[in-house]
């Protein structure tokens, strides 16, 4: 057996998604190198269209990759799946509106052979005020719990989570990460992309940050604030993009006067984008 692969909860070799697109292939998600030790929590960051929702449906196997490979406790992502390694909190589907919360719980609960976990559950997810509410009439914050309740159900070692405080208020925000703190507590690795800044620094025990499909940087708060000689996390976001962007308009215009008579590549590898931060590779 595999120590190292037993200790880590993530492990992604070079993992590329290229997508065809009428104006010829998008690379959503561009040679990525990226391991996870069992227990950690880890903040994705990125503006939209940076590879955070592509690279979780790959994990998720929701979503072939191009070429690379995931290990998730050492298994594939479909083994991964069969044997329920994984929960997981996504932005949108499989929600029926005129079920009621406890109806939805309950379904999966008994798919997946976890009814006794019900009552915890619910009570670690905070639902049990609206179990009688239908979905369709859930607020955004009560559909993220009930999502975060189904994450939860079947007891999987590394949590998803996918923006999953959109559409909650500062109070709810504030107690849906007391209940994954409690969720890392008992064991899991949780791994969430974000547009709060505030929410990765202060839960993350690391924080990635992506762009275009590339990782640009991979450390704690504080590495990154000291790697961009900033002082806020929103600083060094906005250094570490920034500076990805003009490294790839310069790239591009290169291309253009070397290339005559062709239109230039403007997909950039990640060995070819100098990084502000190093991969846990």
């Amino acid at each position: 057996m595999n120590t190292k692969a037993e200790t880590l909860a993530l492990e992604m070799r070079d993992v590329t998604k290229v997508f065809p697109t009428k104006n010829g292939p998008l690379t959503a998600v561009n040679h990525l190198n990226l391991e996870v030790p069992a227990g950690q929590k880890v903040a994705l960051l990125g503006s939209n269209g940076a590879g955070k929702s592509t690279s979780f449906e790959m994990i998720l196997d929701l979503l072939p990759m191009t070429s690379g490979q995931i290990r998730i406790f050492g298994q594939s992502p479909k083994q991964a799946q069969a044997q329920r390694l994984i929960g997981s909190l996504l932005q949108s589907g499989g929600l029926l509106p005129n079920w009621t919360v406890k109806e939805t719980l309950t379904a999966l609960a008994a798919l997946t052979g976890n009814e006794s976990r019900v009552p915890d559950v619910t009570k670690a997810a905070g639902i049990e005020q609206f179990l009688s509410q239908r979905i369709r009439s859930c607020s955004g914050g009560q559909i993220q719990r009930l999502r975060l309740a189904l994450a939860l159900i079947n007891q999987g070692k590394l949590l998803i989570l996918d923006e999953p405080t959109a559409g909650m208020d500062p109070h709810a925000r504030r107690d849906f990460w007391q209940q994954i703190n409690n969720a890392n507590q008992d064991g899991r690795t949780v791994i969430y992309a974000t547009h709060f800044l505030d929410e990765a620094a202060h839960y993350a025990d690391r924080i990635l940050v992506m762009h275009r499909g590339l990782l640009l940087a991979d450390g704690t708060h504080q590495e990154l604030l000291s790697q961009t000689g900033t002082k806020t996390l929103e600083e060094a976001f906005f250094a570490l993009t920034d500076r990805a962007e003009e490294h790839l308009k310069n790239q591009a215009e290169k291309q253009l006067t070397e290339v005559e008579g062709e239109p230039a590549e403007t997909q950039t590898s990640a060995a070819s984008l100098p990084a502000e931060g190093t991969q846990n590779a």
